[in-house]
């Protein structure tokens, strides 16, 4: 697959005015050769920017005057010899048709479209202006020339830095529904399933682009459509087998989509292809921990931190900790700790890893009495959400005041401090926060819509207590079968999601699990 950067075409005349032309040529011509068979086109700004975004071959380009027409000509470089691979030289009508020319040089399956003239100027320009100036060149430029997919989808860019995502979502509603037009608009509302099925059209349209499959793989994922992702990571690994990050995105695809040895096999390709880094090595053991191997999970992160100490802030001997502890191995998972404490005694939350540690494992009465030792208001936060936990509201509010009279102006604080006044009073602008402080209400009625909003806004791939979260409310509810969904995979070990809330997850899932009839 080769990356093909399209770069301004350089107009060699002595007409005044036509700068347009050149960055306007290269938006054109990149947008004419999707589909081209093997070639994933872009427009760059120069051959550094082009090198910065992967480009494996750079398309350079000039154009003189001939007759009454034009010239364009250049070469295309092979970017890790510098070679010439190929010539361009071909005919324009005028400026405005140089994009197409390029394209049409490369790919005969280029489209032959020739645009308005004063369209394309006022796209042109517009490219490199500053968004408010460029606004209203952009509306000029869909009005003369209302099937112009690239103004639209810049016009949609610059309204969105002016007026925000509602405005842009309005300007681009008259464009032509093609796939990149469907999915700007479907990602300007919101809309995952419109997102989703754009990014099929797109890749159905654009078979030999691998990244295209890989982005419906990553979307597919996030509306938790995991079969479709599986098979949109197959189809991008069959044409391009060697991208290290696509092997890891993949391996998780197919965890999740229930293929637990092909997940294996591929992340067993992503560590012959980087044997020097830590990260195969951690995603093995986040793989095995989603899979419930426990055992074989802690093996693999103690591997990577024997590896790569440093990864992840030296959090590998946590993750070991966190697995063991699932499997049942409670002196395994305390030895682990202890081993990340002893290496770790310098870290400014060592003492908050070691209360949630000794709480979270049945030790409350140590837990607390390290943080009020602490005193700070980041630990006060700790010990009243841990109130909440317990139902006793009231000791949670007195220290919840203890902790703002504490604050000062430090964020830190004042974040923790509104953080835990949210879970008490349930006003916070997330979804999440909302659910969570009525599920301490225990109102799980409540809690349920506002967690599915939660669950909603994240990422499937990655650590969080809401899904566990929102499955506790689900049993509440006696929606049993939701509840399941959510809790078929164990959640991935300090990856995400909010360290405070620790408590609320563990050992609660083992609970949650066995409820569900999961074991």
């Amino acid at each position: 697959m080769e990356r093909l950067a399209i770069l301004p075409c350089e107009v060699l005349s002595r007409d005044a005015g036509l700068e347009w032309a050149a960055d306007a040529a290269a938006g054109l011509a990149s947008r004419a050769l999707n589909g081209a068979p093997g070639t994933v086109p872009l427009a760059a700004r120069d051959r550094a920017d082009a090198i910065k975004r992967q480009a494996t071959r750079i398309v350079h380009t000039y154009a003189v005057r001939e007759g009454s027409g034009w010239k364009v000509r250049g070469t295309v470089e092979d970017a890790p010899t510098h070679r010439t691979v190929a010539e361009v030289n071909v005919a324009a009508a005028n400026p405005a048709d140089f994009g197409a020319a390029i394209a049409g040089a490369i790919w005969n399956g280029a489209g032959k479209q020739s645009w308005n003239p004063e369209a394309v100027q006022a796209y042109g320009k517009a490219i490199r202006m500053p968004a408010a100036e460029a606004v209203p060149l952009l509306r000029n430029a869909v009005k003369l020339e209302p099937k112009l997919e690239e103004a639209w989808l810049l016009l949609a860019q610059m309204e969105m830095a002016v007026s925000g995502r509602e405005a842009a979502a309005a300007a681009i509603a008259g464009a032509p529904q093609t796939a990149a037009v469907q999915l700007m608009a479907s990602t300007l509302q919101g809309d995952a399933a419109g997102q989703l099925t754009a990014l099929e059209a797109t890749a159905k349209a654009n078979p030999g682009n691998w990244e295209a499959w890989a982005q419906l793989g990553s979307a597919a994922i996030r509306a938790r459509r995991y079969r479709e992702a599986a098979g949109a990571f197959t189809q991008a690994l069959a044409i391009e087998p060697k991208s290290a990050n696509l092997l890891n995105q993949a391996a998780y695809a197919f965890e999740l989509a229930g293929d637990h040895a092909k997940a294996m096999e591929t992340v067993s390709a992503y560590e012959k292809l980087v044997p020097a880094s830590a990260n195969p090595i951690d995603s093995r053991g986040e793989i095995l921990t989603m899979a419930g191997q426990f055992d074989e999970a802690a093996k693999a992160f103690r591997e990577a931190d024997a590896k790569d100490p440093k990864f992840l802030g030296g959090a590998l001997l946590l993750k070991a900790a966190e697995a063991k502890r699932l499997s049942g191995d409670t002196a395994g998972a305390d030895q682990s700790f202890a081993e990340w404490e002893r290496t770790h005694a310098q870290h400014p939350f060592a003492w908050m890893y070691r209360a949630q540690w000794d709480y979270t494992g049945g030790r409350k009465a140590e837990a607390e009495a390290r943080v009020k030792a602490n005193g700070t208001p980041v630990a006060l936060v700790q010990l009243a959400i841990w109130k909440l936990e317990q139902g006793d509201r009231a000791a949670a509010e007195s220290i919840l005041a203890q902790a703002a009279a504490k604050a000062g102006e430090a964020a830190a604080n004042r974040n923790a401090v509104a953080f835990g006044r949210a879970l008490l009073t349930g006003e916070a602008n997330s979804p999440a926060i909302r659910g969570v402080a009525l599920l301490l209400r225990k109102d799980f009625a409540g809690a349920a819509p506002q967690l599915e909003q939660g669950v909603r806004a994240e990422r499937p791939d990655q650590a969080s207590p809401v899904p566990i979260l929102l499955a506790w409310a689900y049993l509440e509810t006696g929606q049993v079968e939701k509840a399941k969904e959510l809790l078929r995979f164990w959640p991935i070990p300090r990856s995400g999601g909010e360290p405070f809330l620790e408590c609320l997850v563990f050992p609660r899932i083992l609970e949650l699990r066995k409820r569900a009839g999961l074991g």
